[in-house]
């Protein structure tokens, strides 16, 4: 996930029109630099960091489910932008 965000300016991608949702876990390696994501949508961008490491999801299903149907619901009620 990084690699990318690590890359020189000159071989990032431009910006999405697209909402990011980044969910990550409190012990994971550069957690420290999730705001990073932002450069990559001109829209909405939201953060989550749960308790874990790299595999925090195993503990965090019911969580992590629960966001993804509210980005999925707003996607659907054109309320992400």
């Amino acid at each position: 996930d990084f690699k990318v965000a690590e890359g020189s300016e000159s071989e990032l991608p431009p910006p999405i029109d697209a909402p990011i949702y980044v969910i990550m876990g409190n012990r994971e390696e550069k957690v420290d630099e999730v705001d990073s994501w932002r450069s990559f949508t001109r829209s909405r961008f939201e953060t989550k960091i749960m308790d874990g490491g790299h595999f925090f999801i195993r503990e965090h299903t019911s969580s992590v489910a629960a966001i993804i149907k509210d980005c999925y619901q707003r996607y659907v009620t054109g309320k992400n932008f």
